[in-house]
């Protein structure tokens, strides 16, 4: 909210050097914001009472955007991957393959967060096989 949809019946007013010029109405705050040549704008409505700043509104909200991007940039994604194992080998890797696709598996794990799927009654009872 900016200027005058400001409705409280009092606020607390910060300058545009982020010192407090103390509680006072918001037809004061006003008179300074047109003094200055900026904004009043509330930056804290659930602060008791309301919090609002003078500054350009329009610089104002080119930073809130421009920190919004800067936040989306650091963001990490977490890309989940997903391993089936069976109880049972194929016959090519109970030999000597089976420590090279071991590492291969701890590396393609490495970095990632990874889930295990549940395996169904058949695979958990390698009788049936």
């Amino acid at each position: 909210m900016i200027n005058e949809q400001i409705r409280d019946k009092e606020v607390r007013v910060i300058g545009e050097e982020g010192q407090q010029l103390g509680v006072m109405s918001p037809k004061d705050a006003m008179k300074l914001a047109r003094e200055a040549e900026v904004d009043l704008v509330k930056i804290a409505p659930s602060a008791k009472p309301p919090v609002c700043k003078l500054v350009d509104y329009g610089k104002y909200k080119y930073e809130l955007v421009r920190k919004e991007k800067e936040a989306k940039k650091k963001q990490r994604t977490i890309e989940v991957k997903e391993v089936r194992l069976s109880p049972v080998l194929p016959i090519s890797v109970r030999g000597s393959c089976f420590p090279f696709l071991f590492q291969v598996l701890l590396r393609m794990l490495s970095g990632h967060d990874y889930r295990f799927p549940d395996l169904p009654d058949s695979a958990a009872r390698p009788d049936k096989y």
